[in-house]
């Protein structure tokens, strides 16, 4: 539903709630609105990657807020601490945490474990959007965590 609210919106870097939480800069800057799931990337104020829905940490393993980097990038990931899981297309900003796709439902189960979990046609693309060193803002809290 985000991605659809997003993409029609005339006001660039808006959230989908029209709030603009996402600061502006003139480098790539990864947004990601804990609250509303949605994530989006703006350059200089122009979205450059439309929001698309994303699934983000559950209580215990909460996605950490605040301003991060991109430090690394791996296209074909696993997951070592969880059984091995896979994790397509992954860029890491905070410690482990990292964006990365997922195979199958998107929404089955309540949460990461910390990560930013897209659909994989989604996690290629941002793949394609972003590099090393690009910003990343994440705000807000998920519900019931």
């Amino acid at each position: 539903m985000w991605a659809s609210a997003a993409r029609a919106s005339p006001r660039c870097g808006a959230t989908p709630s029209g709030n603009g939480t996402c600061p502006h800069r003139e480098e790539r800057l990864v947004c990601v609105d804990l609250a509303r799931q949605p994530l989006w990337v703006r350059r200089d104020g122009k979205v450059i990657y439309p929001a698309v829905v994303v699934r983000t940490g559950r209580w215990g393993r909460q996605t950490r807020n605040g301003w991060h980097e991109i430090t690394e990038r791996r296209i074909d990931d696993h997951s070592e601490p969880y059984d091995n899981a896979p994790m397509p297309y992954s860029r890491y900003f905070s410690g482990g945490q990292a964006f990365h796709g997922v195979h199958g439902d998107l929404f089955n189960g309540g949460g990461s474990a910390g990560c930013i979990n897209l659909r994989l046609r989604d996690a290629q693309l941002l793949w394609n959007t972003t590099d090393l060193g690009d910003a990343v803002f994440i705000w807000a809290r998920k519900p019931a965590t």
